[in-house]
């Protein structure tokens, strides 16, 4: 009898969001003349795989099988964000 079992590997990823703001900021403004922080928000959280993927090279970053990091990373921008530009940074 055959008898498979799964390993789980896990790796850890710091995080730089001053590096993903102005990564995503400098990317919309190549096609709209003006960008809010709303709209570096909305395109982080649209496309979190990708921009961890290609940011920190990390390949095996599967989003849908890392929701609940997936959700403490969006937790933490919002925080980082907050931080950033002040309570209202949705609206700036």
């Amino acid at each position: 009898m055959k008898f498979w079992y799964d390993i789980i590997d896990t790796r850890c990823l710091e995080i730089n969001f001053e590096e993903i703001y102005d990564i995503i900021k400098d990317r919309l403004l190549e096609d709209e003349p003006e960008v809010s922080t709303y709209d570096v928000y909305q395109e982080f959280i649209d496309n979190i795989q990708y921009y961890i993927n290609v940011i920190y090279r990390a390949d095996d970053f599967d989003e849908s099988e890392n929701e609940s990091n997936v959700e403490d990373l969006v937790c933490c921008w919002e925080q980082w964000l907050e931080e950033k530009f002040g309570e209202n940074w949705d609206e700036v």
